[in-house]
């Protein structure tokens, strides 16, 4: 699973997205195009790719998650959305 993108595109040449899943021939191509010092940049910086699997990867994404943003974001689509089905949906997350 991406969990930060940075530089890294798909084999087709789109940037790839947080949290795309990725087969392990797709992890492999993108390794081979990302530049030598890809692996040496800190963890923060926004065009270091990370890719992950397994129980690391869940922990990482959980760490990353804001909480509170995605609460407020939530209860907002509950309160203000029109269509019942996305609203039950807004409220089962």
């Amino acid at each position: 699973v991406v969990i930060q993108p940075g530089i890294a595109k798909n084999i087709d040449g789109d940037a790839l997205q947080a949290m795309d899943f990725l087969t392990e021939e797709e992890y492999l191509n993108i390794l081979e195009t990302l530049p030598q010092d890809n692996q040496y940049l800190d963890d923060t910086d926004p065009n270091k790719f990370i890719a992950k699997m397994g129980a690391e990867c869940l922990s990482d994404l959980l760490a990353r998650t804001n909480l509170d943003e995605l609460s407020y974001e939530l209860r907002h689509k509950a309160n203000n959305e029109t269509s019942k089905q996305r609203k039950t949906e807004a409220l089962k997350r």
